[in-house]
């Protein structure tokens, strides 16, 4: 979780820095509507030395309050505050003291605002708009022409190329077609629809409630069955890549997906079809935060992409 810290006095800047917590952002006290406008999922503190908050402290409060998609805690330097519930009754969630100040910050302090304050994970996510409906626990209720936030998963085929020069144009296209069907199997079980298909690779939608989605179970499935299952009744092998993202998009049936414009598939797409994803299934931070605990020691922390990390399942097979 993102922390923003709102002051304008480099003392209250090394204190936080001191922790050792990778995510703090410094900002102006006077920037606090224009900076929290773009933000959801962080814990926003405010440094009541500072200006702005010694002239109109309540406005501020009463703002960060409404915000349900913030967390707001206060930093208090000068001469201890008598009544400390006061910032609590308007909802903070934190309170540094001036005794605080003088021992240090740690991480866990931190990390334990975080723990004990969730937000909702709708929010964590900046790429994700909180007006957004769910799409639910199966596919009633799914209207075309509504955006809602979904499971995505892209599959797409490698070497195709080699595959047409062995097998020929109509050769390579009864196979692809043999592959999307051998896919279908295995998602219709899951919920899984085949939403859009292009050339040699595709993306399937699964609802999402928001906590249970079934696109992880059925992404493992072909991943690990994928050495000794036969999608074709072609001799010639060669394997494929897959990539599962949550966020949101506008829901047409398929073919008729041509006008959607969603950041949430071009994530999925460049996230997947990058050099270096043959053979693999990648997962986006979103999607790991959100699936069982139980399946973390089988994944593998990537490199960033596009400002989020990005974990592999680990080759067993």
């Amino acid at each position: 979780m993102r922390y923003l810290i709102f002051t304008d006095r480099e003392p209250i800047r090394e204190f936080f820095l001191e922790s050792g917590y990778e995510k703090l952002e410094f900002h102006s006290p006077d920037s606090l509507r224009e900076i929290c406008k773009g933000i959801r999922g962080a814990v926003v503190y405010l440094d009541l030395e500072s200006r702005p908050f010694e002239e109109d402290l309540t406005h501020h409060l009463s703002y960060l309050n409404h915000r349900s998609d913030l967390r707001f805690a206060i930093v208090d330097s000068g001469e201890p505050t008598e009544d400390p519930a006061f910032f609590f009754h308007y909802g903070a969630v934190d309170y540094i003291s001036p005794g605080l100040l003088r021992q240090g910050l740690s991480r866990e302090r931190l990390e334990q605002v975080q723990r004990l304050n969730p937000i909702d994970r709708r929010f964590i996510n900046d790429g994700w708009n909180r007006s957004v409906p769910y799409s639910g626990v199966n596919w009633e209720g799914v209207e075309e022409g509504r955006e809602y936030l979904f499971a995505l998963l892209y599959v797409g085929l490698d070497d195709m190329m080699r595959v047409q020069e062995i097998l020929g144009q109509e050769g390579a296209e009864r196979f692809n077609q043999e592959f999307r069907n051998w896919l279908d199997e295995h998602m219709d079980a899951w919920y899984g629809y085949q939403w859009l298909w292009n050339g040699w690779g595709g993306v399937y939608l699964f609802p999402f409630d928001g906590q249970k989605f079934y696109a992880m179970e059925a992404a493992l499935e072909c991943y690990l069955n994928r050495r000794i299952s036969r999608f074709s009744r072609y001799e010639v092998r060669t394997t494929f890549r897959m990539g599962l993202h949550l966020g949101s998009t506008e829901f047409q049936k398929r073919g008729h997906t041509g006008n959607i414009v969603s950041d949430s598939v071009n994530t999925l797409f460049h996230m997947a079809c990058r050099e270096g994803c043959r053979d693999e299934l990648v997962l986006s931070d979103e999607v790991r935060s959100h699936i069982p605990q139980s399946l973390y020691p089988y994944l593998e922390k990537g490199e960033k992409f596009e400002g989020r990390v990005i974990y592999r399942v680990k080759n067993c097979l």
